[in-house]
């Protein structure tokens, strides 16, 4: 018989037997060594028993009584000091192993155990070849994939030599976005420095080159480059420096990114942000006040004192939810003043005061010489008035208040009287004009240099996280009140989300609540949204039939949202979610400034993952290159693992 061990556990396993019944014996040889295999690893000799079924040592005596065993000698297997197994011999008769016997049988026992180990080394080496192979054929793959990567990816990936910059690799992007064919890259001498850059910008480039492989820094370069077509092309150029276990520089690899779009926008908002700085010399020097109310309550004394008017006032109307401007002079009752403040005059209509009504559909003036018999005037006859003038303060396309003056006495106003009125209103509308002008100017500056601010933090960057939270931050600014933001970026051509982060809401907690509702592809505002190329906004989630997570949202007081899809010309990249805890109706403004600004983020995140994703394939590649190394140098099985441990640590 041949008992052997099947692992490091202590477990062995009977594997042959002659003239004996194998499904008889081989179920009391398995398992941990006992018995009569225990008597011969303990005694590490061959060992006689004479009586084997009535030995004290035998696990199995029923066996053996069964099978008329009565004498066994066991011998051990060793090869170099390893014990292999145990090879037994059992006699039917008593007596049967004389010395001559025990020492064949030993010699015999030792050539077993030389095969054994013969058998077990060509079993290893033959795995150890097939493993061989298995990873070769990964590491192709991975190959074929990490060359299929940076082919797709809109950017040249380059490598070169730090001494004498030579390029040995460059990707094809190169030729598509520099017009230069590939062999002209990787063969002509100092294509980068004297080819490629820019005259104006080669000596500042290659300094800075220089100075950063001298010192063993990483660096980014932006610089012009001359394309084969002779077209100026604005790169931006991140450069690693790869050294060896002295620290000397022994490759450059790098990513260059065409930005000549954006440059050509940031220069275009640097010029527009010139000529609107510009309008607003202009514009503050033809107010010449720095309070509109101001000025308007100045032409209004003038408007009294010219003609000795007993009561004046000037309403400016307001935003559709706020309240009209209102400029009294001349009033006596407490009632009437608080009357015309807490009062809106509605545009189209309006009963209690249709007087004013009428100038705002009509844009004309209206002259009443005696409103005893008009309906209306409820203030004016509580003041006593008898005569009044409505004058519209008009701009080209819209009615912005009414100008009146009044009477106590009946007067019979005068036709120069009224055109001097309707020039004075004229002036007050040119004055609202140029304000709100102004206003919309300043506005509109501050909205260009804070998307400058954005769009500069955010290609300065291919952090995900860093461009995340200029996001975050930019939207947090816009509004005077708390508003909850959540980012949900899709994983690559998925419909799942991977990165989600949020603000002023815990992000595990709506990660866990907004994950049960998976995948995207069913319904809800998210596929709304990730569908559209335009905003999508709900003044009440509570009341709208597409809004999934109700109980969510409740318990958190969410009560309006604004989602803009994050896109890259047709691919959907995310989602942007904006809600506040009161009722808020998001302004024609701030919708367009969020998603310009969700455009700018969309053109980050894309470039920061692709980012992300080569620098993780270059990792992976070279720690399968590492590992492949070792394998082709050694067979030793542990330097081999040591080689793969330590390339796992550095990767992840």
């Amino acid at each position: 018989t041949f008992w052997l061990p099947i692992n490091d556990m202590g477990e062995w396993e009977a594997v042959a037997c002659w003239n004996l019944n194998e499904k008889d014996w081989r179920p009391f040889w398995k398992g941990s060594p006992s018995g009569l295999a225990k008597a011969v690893i303990a005694a590490a000799t061959p060992v006689i028993i004479e009586d084997v079924a009535h030995d004290p040592r035998a696990s199995n005596p029923e066996m053996l009584r069964r099978n008329n065993l009565v004498s066994y000698l066991g011998v051990p297997l060793r090869f170099e000091g390893e014990l292999l197994g145990i090879m037994g011999f059992f006699s039917r008769e008593s007596g049967q192993f004389n010395g001559e016997e025990v020492e064949f049988l030993t010699t015999l026992a030792g050539h077993a155990a030389v095969a054994i180990h013969n058998s077990r080394m060509y079993e290893s080496t033959q795995f150890q070849a097939v493993n061989l192979e298995r990873a070769n054929q990964e590491i192709k793959a991975t190959q074929g994939k990490y060359t299929e990567l940076i082919e797709t990816i809109n950017a040249i990936v380059w490598e070169a030599d730090p001494v004498t910059w030579q390029f040995p690799f460059a990707s094809k992007a190169a030729e598509e976005i520099l017009g230069y064919p590939i062999e002209k890259w990787l063969h002509t001498a100092d294509f980068w420095a004297n080819h490629l850059l820019h005259p104006d910008d080669r000596a500042a480039a290659i300094n800075k080159c220089l100075t950063a492989i001298a010192n063993r820094n990483d660096h980014e370069l932006e610089y012009r480059a001359v394309a084969a077509d002779g077209r100026t092309v604005w790169l931006r150029d991140t450069v690693r420096i790869i050294t060896d276990d002295a620290g000397k520089p022994i490759r450059l690899r790098g990513v260059m990114i065409d930005i000549t779009k954006s440059r050509e926008a940031e220069e275009k908002l640097q010029k527009h942000s010139l000529e609107i700085q510009s309008l607003q010399e202009v514009s503050l020097k033809v107010l010449n006040s720095g309070d509109v109310r101001d000025a308007i309550e100045k032409i209004l004394d003038m408007v009294m004192a010219m003609d000795g008017y007993d009561i004046g006032s000037i309403r400016l109307y307001g935003p559709d939810e706020g309240r009209d401007h209102v400029i009294l002079r001349g009033y006596q009752h407490p009632e009437s003043m608080r009357a015309i403040v807490d009062h809106r005059v509605a545009r189209a209509q309006d009963e209690q005061w249709r007087n004013h009504a009428r100038v705002i559909a009509t844009r004309e003036t209206h002259v009443y010489e005696n409103i005893e018999n008009c309906q209306g005037f409820t203030v004016f006859k509580r003041e006593g008035v008898r005569s009044v003038i409505l004058v519209p303060i008009t701009t080209t396309d819209e009615v912005l208040g009414v100008l009146q003056v009044a009477n106590r006495q009946m007067t019979k106003f005068q036709p120069d009287q009224v055109r001097l009125l309707e020039t004075l209103a004229s002036q007050i509308g040119i004055v609202l004009q140029k304000a709100k002008l102004y206003e919309e100017i300043r506005a509109h500056l501050a909205h260009i240099q804070s998307m400058r601010q954005i769009e500069q933090a955010m290609v300065s960057t291919l952090s995900l996280d860093a461009v995340l939270r200029v996001l975050l931050d930019k939207i947090e600014s816009i509004f005077s009140f708390p508003v909850i933001i959540a980012v949900q970026l899709l994983k690559p051509n998925s419909w799942e989300f991977g990165t989600i982060v949020c603000r002023n809401i815990d992000t595990e907690l709506w990660r866990r609540e907004h994950k049960r509702h998976l995948p995207l592809n069913q319904s809800g505002l998210v596929r709304e949204v990730l569908n559209s190329s335009t905003p999508l906004q709900i003044l009440r989630l509570e009341d709208d039939p597409r809004v999934r997570h109700r109980d969510f949202k409740r318990a958190y007081g969410l009560v309006s949202y604004l989602g803009i899809p994050l896109r890259v010309a047709e691919q959907a990249v995310g989602v942007l979610d904006i809600m506040t805890t009161n009722e808020h109706e998001f302004s024609e403004q701030e919708v367009n400034y969020l998603t310009s600004l969700a455009s700018h983020a969309a053109i980050a995140i894309q470039n920061a993952g692709l980012y992300a994703e080569l620098g993780k394939k270059s990792q992976e590649l070279s720690a399968l290159f590492a590992v492949t190394s070792a394998a082709s140098q050694s067979l030793e099985m542990e330097r081999i693992l040591q080689e793969v441990v330590r390339k796992i640590t550095e990767t992840f």
